[in-house]
């Protein structure tokens, strides 16, 4: 029943009880005068006073509202007549009015006129208390209290509108006006009142879980009382829902990992980074990371076997991020077997042989006599960098092993370096001359020139020039002041041009 209906009701309720006291009123009266009519009679025939002076001047009859009422008696030839309300008294022989004698009025007519007042008053009481109840019933109807609320709203006396607002709610039947929860809210924040605030807005959600008024300003209330726990609830509570897309600005970006999920042959030291320095909780054991987890401060270990990371971030109020999960698989692997250049044959001494597939933490130990390389032998060499073919017929045999001490399968390879003849100073001597016979600067008897001078060599000294070994001769041409100089090579005898300034010397080929 709306107040409408309750005001037609009062209304209704308010001339029932006017007619009520109406027709008591005229009833009583005329009762009152068929019984002192019935009184004057019978005393006129007894020749008594209807009035008691002595008694009339205590006596108070309650005055009644005047109202006509209309009497009937019946004549001594049977028919009704009206009777006036007042008996008409004669007048005396001079004209003058007589005073009028107050009749006694008997006990009967005492009780009933004493009866019809207590009614009356009754009455009358009963519309006191019937109007005061319709009073108050105006006073707690939702149209009375929502107006005076928002009037006060309205001037932002948020604690007055409160009392006038929070009454309209409770009789409102319908239970859902969201402008009213809204109106409520602002009041209770307006009052300091944070957990009340907050409520309403719940109430409000309760009814219309993606109303975007009620969402934002919830997350807000959230982040502004850095109650992060309770904000992060309500992102995921809402993950996938129409409200999702009013919560974006509060949501944290989750850590992201140096290295992708996957399968690996060696350990990892895994970086875990998150936007804004944030902080990052994380878990290996495959349970749900809180703030209450591992702190991330330095690369974590991943180990051989499989590995669950889940981490979150949190920024300063305590928001968390989602989860991001990454599985890790490590099973080391034996290295692979050893690739070695240059490939088996024969080479002239000085040809070096290198490993071209050794990784970062692997390590390579060699033999050159044939026998099984080892990390302990006393024949193993630990390879460094390329090494120089030894003379000879050689079996070079190679193994790597790596930072988890697995070995690789073993590589060999057959190297032939055949022994080089060293040249004397003499020997070096005849392979220029002939070579200078083969240019034709030299005759044939190897001791003239091509112009008939004498020609006379001379030992100058053993140099290594540009890494070659080599011998320094002197050639001199008798009668001319002239002096050249020739290298020989000890190992090869390739022979050269030398020049030679402040003891230092250079070699080009001759």
């Amino acid at each position: 029943m709306n107040d409408k209906d309750n005001f037609e009701l009062d209304s209704e309720l308010a001339k029932s009880i006017e007619k009520l006291i109406d027709e008591e009123t005229t009833v009583a009266k005329a009762f009152v005068d068929r019984n002192l009519l019935k009184n004057s009679d019978y005393n006129k025939t007894n020749n008594k006073s209807v009035y008691d002076e002595e008694r009339s001047t205590t006596q108070a009859i309650p005055e009644i509202p005047s109202r006509k009422v209309t009497l009937e008696k019946k004549s001594d030839s049977g028919l009704k007549t009206p009777l006036d309300e007042k008996k008409k008294i004669p007048n005396n022989s001079n004209g003058v009015m007589p005073s009028p004698k107050k009749e006694k009025l008997d006990k009967k007519t005492k009780l009933i006129i004493a009866g019809v007042s207590a009614a009356v008053i009754l009455v009358i009481a009963v519309i006191f208390i019937v109007a005061g109840i319709i009073d108050n019933k105006n006073k707690n109807s939702y149209s009375y209290n929502y107006s005076k609320g928002v009037e006060y709203y309205n001037k932002k006396d948020y604690k007055t509108a409160l009392t006038y607002l929070e009454k309209a709610e409770a009789v409102d039947t319908s239970k859902k006006n969201l402008d009213l929860k809204f109106k409520l809210y602002d009041c209770y924040i307006g009052v300091a009142n944070n957990d009340k605030a907050v409520e309403k807005l719940k109430e409000i959600l309760s009814y219309e879980s993606n109303n975007e008024k009620a969402l934002t300003a919830l997350a807000s209330n959230y982040s502004s009382n850095k109650q992060g726990d309770k904000l992060t609830e309500l992102i995921r509570k809402y993950e996938g829902t129409d409200g999702q897309k009013y919560l974006t600005n509060y949501v944290v970006p989750v850590p992201t990992a140096s290295k992708a999920a996957g399968k690996f042959d060696v350990e990892l030291n895994l970086e875990l980074v998150s936007a804004e320095s944030n902080k990052i909780y994380y878990t290996l054991d495959g349970t749900q990371p809180t703030p209450k987890s591992l702190l991330y401060s330095e690369p974590i270990a991943i180990k051989k076997g499989d590995t669950t990371v889940k981490a979150i971030a949190v920024n300063e109020i305590g928001t968390a991020s989602d989860i991001v999960e990454q599985k890790y698989s490590v099973d080391f692997k034996a290295p692979e077997a050893p690739d070695l250049t240059p490939v088996a044959g024969t080479y002239q001494e000085g040809q070096k042989i290198e490993i071209t597939n050794l990784k970062s933490g692997d390590t390579a130990y060699y033999t050159i006599d044939g026998t099984e390389p080892t990390k302990d032998s006393p024949n193993s060499t630990k390879y460094t960098e390329a090494f120089d073919m030894p003379i000879g017929n050689n079996i070079v045999r190679v193994i790597i092993i790596n930072q988890y001490n697995l070995s690789s399968s073993i590589t060999s390879k057959n190297y032939i370096i055949p022994a080089t003849r060293t040249y004397t100073y003499e020997e070096a001597l005849e392979l220029l001359k002939t070579r200078m016979k083969a240019k034709g600067e030299l005759k044939s008897d190897g001791k003239t020139s091509s112009d008939g001078k004498t020609v006379t060599f001379t030992f100058n000294t053993r140099k290594t020039i540009n890494t070659v070994d080599m011998w320094i001769a002197f050639y001199d041409l008798a009668g001319v002041r002239q002096k050249s100089y020739y290298g020989i090579a000890v190992k090869t005898g390739q022979c050269y041009n030398v020049t030679e300034s402040g003891g230092e010397y250079k070699a080009t080929e001759y």
